[in-house]
């Protein structure tokens, strides 16, 4: 490689919430510079906003809300407005009425999305969440469920 060249890692389902990079550079004698030590974070999902909705009969029309990240790639936390919108795997609809408990996932979105959901007439508790290959309830539950929106309740008749 010449001066300027660049090398890129590209993590196609990162697990981790950080990775450690050690970068070095192989001289013509073959033998390695000093490394540079960096350390990349995962941005993190925020907490999300909660959904508009609509209902008509039994079923709720909801329109779910944008995603954006947590954090920076340094670990630093976004102040309120410096958020970026990010890509996530799915979302997760949480709706909850007596002992009565749905759960759907809506997964490979892209723009905004709207979902149906048909339930029995009552008042239900609403959630919604986002998860991607490192948060999400397999790998990082706990942050996972840091992404839920502030229960709302919906009345259905």
């Amino acid at each position: 490689m010449k001066g300027g060249d660049t090398v890129s890692v590209k993590f196609d389902t990162p697990r981790q919430l950080k990775y450690d990079l050690y970068i070095a550079v192989m001289k013509r004698n073959k033998v390695f510079s000093e490394y540079d030590h960096v350390t990349i974070h995962h941005p993190g999902i925020k907490k999300l906003a909660e959904p508009d909705y609509e209902v008509e009969g039994s079923i709720i029309i909801l329109t779910l809300p944008p995603v954006y990240e947590k954090n920076d790639i340094y670990g630093n936390v976004h102040l309120e407005g410096e958020e970026e919108e990010r890509d996530i795997i799915g979302y997760c609809i949480r709706l909850v009425s007596g002992g009565l408990e749905k759960e759907e996932k809506v997964a490979n979105v892209k723009g905004q999305i709207t979902k149906h959901i048909w339930v029995s007439p009552g008042t239900w508790e609403l959630t919604v969440g986002a998860y991607d290959s490192t948060v999400n309830s397999k790998f990082n539950s706990e942050l996972f469920e840091e992404t839920f929106s502030v229960p709302i309740n919906i009345e259905v008749t």
